[in-house]
């Protein structure tokens, strides 16, 4: 080798072999650049100088980097400098090289094969001798080849030229050297082709051609036809040349290199030179490479991939290629980068409105992004794309950034065409061309999109066509190819074309999603889901899809957004909710393996599941490939479900691991300034959910749009169930940073349109009815039905065409409709036939499949007016046609119909004539090849088929494979649906709107999402992991599922789900399966602690779930128990215990009823019976017990209890409700047990003590919840556990005592009520008793520290004290005793002073104990005393007076004592002694009381110690025992007392006279003579000893109560009850009290008994002589005798005091005369019915009186009393003047006139009685009219002197003598010695 070419070598090998130089050369940069360009060659060589001074080099100074090939060879990395990545190399075989070749070296075939970095200057600028030098030496090589020199003179002749340029030191023009270096590669000879391909090679390394030139250029030959042919368009754009023209210099090099390789017969140094050159005229900068040219160079270097015989030359091709591809991306890369650093980011498309917003960047219209269908997809994929290949000489010209996105779209384009090339179904060979070729271009699209995601997408990657000026972003313009790929590929049995075409999908959803909204649910919905679901689908396929569904789990962001984009998107399907129910379904399913099994599993997860390693292009050469098809499943010893169950659980728990990721933070509140979506029309999204339906309502989803308002109408229809369906194929992304809550809207309205949809896919008429209601169908019109039923995908047909062929008129009219919506237009009635039947299935009724038929051929005429003469004609054809589809493919049919007989059923059918025998022969032959068959139930019937091959292929012997047939067949279906899915998103593209493709951030805002998306899919997760963990015992599956488990309950606390919550908690209880010890695993065990983590780590947000999680806990205290040994009937299980208590009774007492030897056969015992022997009979697994008794069990289990103290809010109550619950429990399961179960009740008390810290008002809170569990304990017969709760108690209110409780808290007071709660329900003694230790415990040691809780423990002892047993009632008695002896002044500070009196109060009133009520009133004087000090009382000084805030805190309380001892003891003594200390204490210390206090001492104390007597009439004489000792002893001292007292506060109770004199009018006016005596002695004594100091307003008050006793004591019952007069209620006068004996003696007279003495029986006796019927009227009498016996009293009591000179000194004159007022109308009263005879003999015959009645002393008595009182006046100088005595004079006498006449006319033998009492009347008459004055007397005289003779004719008594003697003195005194 020359040392030219040494040079030259290492020159081209002086840059790294692994980079590769993407730097672009602009046309500005000339311009730009300042230095010169030896400058930039000094600074360039500079740089690569130091980065090449760490690089390795051969012996010879050449820097070598050759290294094997795939599959560590890879395109080369990012251009970006900062971020180096590998980049493939070729391996060189050293027997290609000659001795002849300077190209072959190592270094050289690294050069050729790897691209150059540094970027070279042109040749005269660098070292143009040395280019001279190279092309001289090539040029001189070939002329010296003999074959050469003999055959080809041309070559020899062009290359002489050259070299006479090159010697005279010149360099030639390219055209001149391209001449013989052309020829030579043209020929045959291979050493001239190798010779001059390696020059080539230099000459575009050193860039010789450096400037663009036209040469003439022919082909020699056409092109090879291989696989490799990428683009038909390269042929078809005049290309081929092969007449010749004008052409570009490099692309006639191009097709020159690559005619070079003449296929598999090629040498194979040949092909590597091939190669090389290629390569460095692609990577070439002064003459770059685009379009077809490139198009090309990679087709020949992919032919030699596929076509070469060598593998090493197979290997170097592949590893070329996916460089070359990695190159093109790259410079886009490195074209983005620059233009982004010119311009900051100037926008290729500019085209804005005027508000701003950007153009869609595409004419192609976009879509509101709906589900696509495999029917709407049919014709848009079949169109070319609009991006055509230019001509090179158009390149020339073409902005390069234009040129390299073109580049690589077209290299893009052209490995999916390869890609999606079918391969025949025969017997597969890895090592075909078809195979090797599909797999390297699906790894090189795989690995395009892997490795330069970013290219595809950036919106500014434009692709423009220069004819139409149309601008297509890169990513549209090769989304048609993508979908291409997966369409033709995901269904392929062939593991690595699966794999791979699934690797794809998989970037199409991790970082293409949003490009491919609408096509992403397509493949999955229609691929992929459904082969899973095939039974002869391969395991392999199966376990793929599920580790990409597992990829998508793990992704949090992706889960988020696909539920956003999907499930809250009505127009598509819910596919978070298919994943899940996807994997929920393998989940379930049931699956044994062996441990080995097991293990076998486990250790292949070690091993990547992809048959090539995706990292990097797989090697595909022949070598490296086997013959049959890689089985990647065939070697597993392990059943295939088992892996796919264990592979859903991780996905699963995947998902729930990627949303608690996802809402890791803590949620702050959403605001209400949330993401409103904006449409065309300006509305929000909420307006229009708001307002529209989903039924023709504008898309709210679309915004940005710049078209005209009526585009926009046009555009803005979609539905859920119907509407006009439009499609986007650019996608618009908006990031979700706002309110969740307009998702969270559309996703309720999709679950509700679903629920509805699968209603009437159930009930039709209920469906339409639900459908009607939510608004889904805006109307019940016909037209809008049928449009939602001709347009809503997830109808069953079968129901709608059940609904429509429904005969009412209704029904009609919809199916009518439904069938004017359908367009027949230039169908021909066969396409019609199956396009109509494509949206129904036919009814079976045959009416209704004839209403179907008149319908269609209606509309088919109509549409195609003159295809037939009339309806009948289609009516008639359509319905042979479907007899002849179902006599055809009927299984049932065994004749089937000919032609002949088709032909002969529709003779004259066509108005009487005949069809064309063509056209029914055409029908007949389609119909019998294609079934007409709905889509849906073709698929359907596919896959069935498919389980039916399955299980009938297990042939004995060698045969069809009806399984894969099966599969095949399903999966071109597949294909093929999914392609014509695909392809109708361009049909749709034509409608104004765009897809909104919603990008989540990981904001609080949106952790939200979280929550929706776990609502809505909870049950499927819960589905999913509750069956395995029952199934499975291995640690890493329990693991997984309990991590799933908590996870579940993480986010379900998080969110505050509560049915959720609850599920998942009582599934990891059920985990732990506590209730049968005895099946105890390691599992279980691990479920235990998993539940105490939650327990800790959620304890704020579990709420009512902590009743499952407590009672667990017990459980598992249970446990521990049974591991120490105790026996499992002394620990009850909770859940049996029950059941087993509840039968236990009925299950022994039947097993005592059969305790034969045959009693235990032939019985099967029942539910309780066995419930009761297992809950007797548990036992703890051996291998167990160390577990269950660990101390990690121990902590964690306090732990739970311990941090209580951080549960927040209302968790707290939650937690303490449930404890006490499960307390309560505990308790019930074991309260008959001598050692009861209390481990929860001491955790009650453990949480308390843990809970100290918590503020006053929660801990208010917390103790009304525990404050009743422990009412309950407290009380429980069992003593044991009432002594705990007491002893707890206790302990709890000492640490409550230390915390310092303020004034006015009530908080002592309130956890001390248990034990009074205790005390009075509790009625076991030792119980009681232990409540008076602990409160007397209590008060000793913390006397300092109780405040409110005074009250309570008062109370306790004041409950004590009703207590039947003298001991404990002296107990308590003895701890009040010390309680106010030494903590008085701490009671009283703390307010309960008021509790201390009524304690003594209620001690004073045991009616049992006299001794203790005694002491207690002792206490309650003591207690005067010391308030009266505290009151500021002096015994010296009794004129100061005590403020009101005094009297009503010290002394009411304690005189309120005192008054409830005298009202409600039941001890006369205590009675008396308390009456007698409390008018004590007000005699003594009232004088200081304000007359306000007095006022509520009289109305709340005294005046109610009478309250029996505020009724008049009420009290009787025949009381029973105890109330007429009470009224004999109590009462009457009270009264008397309250007289006296009056009488010493005179001053101060005058006020209340009203109230003293009512009182007292109230104890006369009694049926009790005692008590009526009583009162008018009090009456009487209140007078006298006031009378002093009487005002006038109190002698007005003493007459008007005078008044009202001589009223009410008026017998008016004896006018009332006359028979004659009509009374509706005889005796209704003021009192009907029973009659009681007053004492007086009977006189009877012969005219008749005093009323007040008629009577001598009791009203008992003359009840028990009467009958029933009589007792009223006894009743009506004694209430005439008792108010004429008081009548008399009142008589008596005024003479009484007339009687006293005093009072009648004192009394005005005024008051007097009003009483004699009285005395005068009770005489007048007696007087008018003594003088009714008849009246008084119809009341005796009535049998009212006994014997003939009269009022006779009434009558004398008042009279008497009368004349008494006026004669006093009279004669009183000083009370009466003369005008007075004259008016009283005027009185006496008339009536002391008519009193001696009636006197004097009585019969003496028959009025003595009479006599008798009117006698004294008359003494006291003529006495008076003795004293008269002169005048008076003389004016008397003449009228009564008769009347006294007549005295001398009856016997006169001594006193009437006297009288009489004294009046005739005072006459003959007067007439006798005056005259």
């Amino acid at each position: 080798m020359s040392e030219l070419d040494i040079a030259t070598e290492q020159e081209v090998s002086n840059d790294p072999p692994q980079t590769v130089s993407t730097e672009l050369k602009p046309d500005v940069e000339s311009n730009e650049n300042t230095k010169t360009s030896d400058e930039k060659v000094d600074d360039e060589e500079e740089e690569e100088e130091e980065k090449d001074s760490d690089k390795p080099l051969t012996d010879d100074g050449v820097d070598v980097t050759v290294e094997n090939p795939p599959p560590q060879s890879s395109a080369t990395d990012s251009l970006d400098e900062t971020k180096p990545e590998q980049t493939p190399t070729l391996e060189v075989d050293n027997s290609v090289a000659t001795s002849t070749t300077t190209t072959t070296s190592a270094s050289a075939l690294a050069s050729a094969s790897t691209p150059i970095k540094k970027k070279l200057a042109p040749v005269n600028s660098v070292n143009e001798s040395a280019t001279i030098s190279f092309i001289k030496t090539s040029f001189d090589r070939i002329v010296t080849i003999k074959e050469i020199v003999k055959k080809h003179p041309d070559i020899i002749a062009a290359t002489t030229k050259a070299i006479t340029i090159l010697k005279s030191g010149e360099l030639p023009s390219q055209d001149i050297i391209f001449e013989p270096l052309k020829l030579s590669c043209e020929k045959g000879n291979v050493e001239a082709k190798i010779v001059a391909l390696d020059c080539l090679s230099k000459i575009f390394t050193f860039n010789v051609f450096n400037s663009p030139k036209l040469i003439f250029f022919k082909k020699s030959k056409p092109d090879l036809k291989t696989d490799a042919d990428m683009d038909s368009s390269i042929e078809g754009n005049g290309s081929s040349n092969i007449d010749g023209g004008q052409m570009p210099l490099i692309e006639a090099a191009v097709q020159v290199i690559s005619a070079c390789f003449d296929g598999e017969g090629t040498d194979e140094k040949i092909e590597l030179q091939v190669i090389r050159v290629l390569t460095a005229a692609i990577l070439n900068e002064s003459m770059p490479v685009h379009g077809k040219i490139l198009l090309q160079a990679v087709r020949q270097i992919y032919n030699i991939f596929l076509l070469s015989l060598s593998p090493v030359n197979q290997g170097i091709a592949q590893a070329t290629l996916t460089q070359v591809v990695n190159i093109v991306f790259d410079k886009v890369k490195s074209a983005r980068k620059k233009l982004s650093k010119r311009s900051s980011f100037v926008s290729i498309n500019n085209n804005t409105d005027n508000n701003g917003s950007i153009t869609p960047t595409t004419t192609a219209p976009v879509h509101s992004a709906e589900k696509m269908t495999l029917k709407q997809m049919e014709d848009s994929l079949q169109q070319n794309d609009n991006i055509q290949l230019s001509s090179t000489s158009d390149d020339m010209f073409t902005d390069e950034n234009e040129l390299i996105v073109k580049d690589a779209f077209l290299i893009f384009r052209s490995m999916s065409n390869l890609s999606v090339k079918v391969v025949e179904n025969g017997s597969i060979d890895m090592r075909s061309h078809s195979i090797r070729s599909k797999l390297l271009s699906l790894h090189i699209v795989h690995w395009v999109l892997k490795n330069h995601i970013e290219v595809f997408l950036d919106k500014d990657c434009i692709i423009i066509n220069k004819a139409t000026n149309e601008r297509t972003v890169l990513i549209d313009a090769v989304r048609k190819y993508i979908c291409l790929i997966l369409s033709r590929n995901a269904a392929s049995q062939l593991a690595p074309v699966y794999e791979i075409s699934l690797e794809i999908y998989w970037i199409m959803i991790d970082k293409l999603r949003n490009e491919f909204k609408s096509e992403i649910p397509v493949f999955l919905d229609e691929i992929y889901f459904p082969i899973s679901d095939m039974k002869s689908s391969s395991s392999h396929q199966k376990r793929y899809l599920l580790n990409v569904v597992q990829r998508i789990c793990n992704d949090p962001k992706a889960l988020i957004e696909l539920y956003l984009n999907y499930d809250c998107d009505p127009s598509m399907p819910n596919l978070c909710e298919s994943i899940m129910d996807y994997l929920a379904k393998f989940a379930l399913s049931r699956v044994d393996a062996t441990m080995a099994q097991k293990v076998s599993y486990k250790e292949s997860l070690t091993r990547k599941m992809a048959t090539y390693d995706l990292n990097d292009v797989p090697q595909l050469n022949v070598s490296k490939l086997g013959g049959h098809p890689p089985n990647p499943d065939a070697n597993l010893n392990f059943p295939i479900e088992y892996a796919l169950k264990m592979t859903s659980i991780d996905c699963i728990v995947g998902f729930l691991r990627s949303l608690n990721r996802w809402s890791g933070k803590p949620l702050n509140p959403i605001n209400g300034a949330g993401i409103e979506s904006i449409n065309g029309n300006g509305e929000s999204l909420t307006g229009s959910l708001a307002s529209l339906g989903y039924f023709n309502r504008e898309r709210a989803f679309t915004n940005g749009s710049s078209y005209s308002q009526a585009e926009g109408n046009d555009s803005a229809n979609i539905s859920i169930g119907g509407g006009e369906t439009v499609i986007h194929t650019p996608t618009e992304e908006t990031s979700v940073t706002g309110s969740t809550s307009q998702f969270e809207t559309i996703k309720q309205r999709k679950t509700a349109f679903l629920d509805s949809v699968k209603l009437f896919n159930f009930s039709p008429k209920k469906g339409m009815k639900a459908l009607l209601e939510n608004k889904f169908i805006p109307s019940d019109s016909p037209s809008d039905i049928a449009q939602f039923l001709l347009e809503t995908e997830t109808l069953d047909k079968a129901v709608i065409g059940e609904f429509l062929g429904e005969g009412d008129e209704k029904h009609i009219s919809i199916m009518h409709s439904f069938v004017d919506l359908m367009d027949f237009k230039n169908k021909n009635m066969l396409e019609a036939l199956r396009f109509f039947l494509q949206h129904f299935r036919l009814p079976g009724e045959s009416q209704k499949i004839d209403r179907f038929m008149l319908k269609f051929a209606d509309k088919y005429v109509n549409d195609n007016p003159n295809v037939f003469a009339n309806a009948d004609t289609v009516y008639i054809l359509s319905y042979s046609v479907i007899l002849l589809n179902t006599d055809q493919h009927s299984i049932q049919v065994k004749n089937r119909m000919t032609l002949e007989d088709f032909l002969n059923n529709n003779r004259g059918i066509d108005d009487g004539k005949d069809l064309d025998p063509k056209f029914l022969e055409e029908i007949y032959l389609d119909i019998q090849n294609d079934e007409i068959l709905l889509k849906s139930e073709q698929h359907a019937a596919l896959i069935s088929n498919d389980v039916q091959n399955v299980q009938n292929s297990n042939t004995l012997f060698g045969g069809r494979d009806l399984a894969k047939e099966a599969y095949l067949k399903a999966s071109k279906e597949m294909a093929n649906k999914t392609e014509q899915a695909v392809k109708s998103l361009r049909d749709l593209n034509k409608k104004h709107s765009k897809v909104i493709f919603y990008s989540a951030e990981n904001s609080n805002n949106n952790a939200e999402h979280v929550r929706s998306i776990f609502e809505n899919l909870w049950m499927s997760i819960l589905a999913g992991l509750t069956p395995p963990f029952k199934d499975y015992d291995d640690d890493d599956t329990t693991k997984a599922l309990l991590e799933g488990i908590k996870l579940s309950i993480d986010i379900s606390c998080m969110f505050d789900l509560d049915y959720a919550r609850t599920s998942f908690i009582r599934a990891l209880v059920q985990f732990c399966n506590l209730n049968n010890p005895e099946e105890l695993k390691d599992k279980n065990i691990a479920a235990i602690y998993t539940l105490l983590e939650i327990a800790v780590e959620e304890n704020n947000s579990l709420k009512d779930s902590w009743k499952n999680i407590l009672s667990s806990i017990s459980q598992i205290e249970r446990l521990k128990l049974l591991a120490q040994g105790i026996n499992s009937d002394v620990v009850p299980d909770l859940l049996n215990a029950r059941l087993a208590n509840r039968n236990s009774l009925e299950s022994n007492r039947s097993s005592n009823n059969n305790t034969g030897f045959f009693a235990s056969f032939g019985k099967k015992q029942s539910i309780s019976e066995q419930t009761f022997q297992h809950h007797y009979n548990q036992k703890l697994p051996i291998e167990l017990i160390h577990k269950i008794n660990s101390t990690d069990l121990d902590v964690a289990m306090d732990k739970v209890f311990s941090k209580s103290s951080t549960i927040e809010g209302n968790g707290i109550f939650d937690f303490i409700s449930s404890l006490s619950e499960v307390a309560h429990e505990e308790i019930e399961s074991s309260g008959s047990s001598e050692s009861p179960r209390m481990f929860s009740l001491q955790k009650m008390v453990d949480v308390c003590y843990y809970n100290m810290g918590r503020i006053r008002v929660q801990w208010s809170a917390l103790w009304s919840v525990m404050n009743e569990k422990f009412n309950e304990f407290g009380c429980h017969k069992n003593n044991t556990i009432a002594f705990f709760a007491l002893d707890s108690l206790r302990q709890l209110s000492e640490r409550f005592f230390e915390i310092e409780e303020l004034s006015h808290f009530k908080f002592q007071k309130e956890f001390l009520k248990p034990f009074n709660y205790i005390m009075l329900n509790n009625n076991d003694l030792q119980v009681r008793e232990m409540v008076l230790d602990c409160v007397n415990y209590m008060i000793c040691k913390k006397s300092d520290s109780i405040r409110s809780g005074w009250v309570t423990l008062l109370e306790i002892l004041t409950n004590a004290a009703k207590d039947s047993n003298e001991n404990f009632v002296a107990k308590g008695f003895k701890y009040v005793n010390m309680t106010l002896k030494e903590h008085f002044e701490e009671v009283f500070k703390s307010d309960a002073y008021e509790s201390l009196v009524i304690c003594l109060t209620e001690y004073a009133k045991n009616e049992k104990f006299q001794k203790t009520s005694l002491q207690s009133l002792q206490a309650m004087k003591n207690i005067v005393k010391v308030i009266s000090k505290k009151s500021g009382i002096s015994e010296n000084e009794n004129t100061s007076k005590m403020d009101e805030l005094t009297v009503n805190q010290l002394w009411f309380p304690l005189l309120f004592g005192f008054h409830d001892v005298i009202m409600t003891g039941d001890d006369l003594e205590v009675r008396s002694e308390a009456l007698n200390f409390m008018f004590d204490a007000l005699v003594k210390n009232g004088g200081h009381f304000e007359g306000e206090f007095w006022d509520r001492i009289c109305n709340e104390l005294l005046f109610p110690i009478f309250g029996g007597l505020s009724k008049h009439w009420e009290i009787e004489s025949n009381q029973d025992d105890i109330i007429s000792v009470w009224m004999s002893t109590t009462l009457i001292q009270a009264l008397r007392n309250m007289i006296a007292l009056f009488g010493f506060y005179f001053e101060t109770l005058s006020r209340m006279m009203d109230g003293y004199l009512k009182l007292l009018v109230s104890c006369i006016c009694q049926d009790n003579e005692t008590i009526s005596k009583i009162g008018i002695q009090c009456l009487k004594e209140l007078i006298i000893q006031n009378m002093d100091g009487f005002t006038q307003d109190h002698w007005n008050k003493i007459n008007s109560s005078f008044a009202n006793l001589f009223e009410l004591t008026t017998a008016k019952e004896l006018f009332q009850a006359d028979p004659l007069k009509s009374v509706e209620n005889n005796g209704n006068g003021n009192g009907n009290g029973h009659h009681h004996s007053y004492g007086q003696e009977e006189d009877e007279e012969e005219e008749g008994d005093d009323v007040s003495v008629a009577v001598g029986q009791s009203i008992d006796e003359i009840d028990a002589s009467k009958s029933p019927l009589s007792r009223d009227r006894s009743k009506d009498k004694s209430a005439i005798v008792i108010k004429c016996v008081l009548q008399l009293h009142m008589i008596d009591i005024l003479a009484e005091l007339f009687d006293v000179n005093e009072f009648c000194n004192t009394i005005p004159v005024s008051n007097l005369l009003q009483l004699a007022g009285l005395l005068e109308s009770s005489y007048k009263f007696a007087r008018e019915f003594n003088e009714d005879y008849n009246l008084r003999v119809r009341l005796w015959n009535a049998g009212v009186i006994n014997k003939l009645p009269n009022l006779l002393k009434q009558e004398t008595s008042s009279v008497a009393v009368y004349i008494s009182i006026l004669f006093r006046i009279y004669t009183d100088v000083e009370k009466s003047n003369e005008e007075t005595r004259s008016s009283i004079a005027g009185i006496l006498i008339p009536m002391g006139v008519s009193i001696l006449d009636r006197y004097v006319k009585l019969d003496e033998l028959e009025q003595s009685r009479n006599i008798q009492t009117w006698r004294p009347v008359v003494v006291e008459i003529l006495q008076a009219y003795t004293e008269l004055e002169q005048k008076d007397f003389v004016d008397c005289c003449p009228m009564v002197y008769d009347l006294v003779i007549q005295l001398f004719d009856k016997s006169l008594m001594s006193d009437l003598r006297l009288t009489v003697q004294t009046f005739l003195r005072r006459v003959g005194d007067v007439y006798v010695v005056e005259k």
